[in-house]
């Protein structure tokens, strides 16, 4: 809803703002977390409901907050990856009122994480679809109803992957 800006940083640390309709700055900072993660946040992301936020650590761990007021609390952790969460996106629609995550890692791997009582993954490119170096970047296709994600990687490659609804 364009209400809240959203940084993360290598030293660890998140920052929220929320936008201001009046007065000097366009937004102003309402919570930090210092050590949001134990290694350097590489990515976040938006649901699109817009109280929830994604971030992927070089820690191996992608965490789920939640916007409450004027902080935001943890909601859930995806269990450990075998490498850095390198890149992160919330699907433009969500799943029975939770956003779907595509993930990426710094082995090449994406993988598709739904919540149904816990986070579980739902889908897994296998090694030979794999990127062949670290993921940057992962954006889901925006039209509603078409499952594609697109990925972008260290072997300065970029591609278009279509799932199963």
């Amino acid at each position: 809803d364009n209400q809240y800006l959203l940084s993360v940083s290598r030293d660890r640390s998140m920052c929220l703002f929320k936008k201001e309709l009046e007065g000097p700055d366009p937004y102003r900072l309402i919570h930090k977390l210092e050590k949001a993660h134990e290694r350097v946040i590489w990515a976040t992301s938006w649901s699109p409901c817009s109280n929830r936020f994604v971030t992927a650590s070089r820690d191996k761990t992608v965490k789920v907050w939640k916007v409450e007021g004027e902080a935001f609390t943890l909601d859930t952790e995806l269990p450990k990856f075998s490498s850095a969460a390198t890149a992160v996106d919330c699907a433009p629609q969500l799943s029975e009122g939770r956003p779907v995550l595509a993930v990426g890692t710094e082995e090449g791997q994406i993988s598709v994480w739904k919540d149904k009582q816990g986070y579980g993954c739902t889908a897994a490119l296998r090694a030979e679809e794999s990127l062949s170096g670290s993921v940057s970047r992962v954006h889901w296709n925006p039209i509603p109803g078409v499952m594609q994600i697109a990925a972008g990687g260290a072997d300065h490659s970029v591609r278009v992957y279509s799932l199963a609804p």
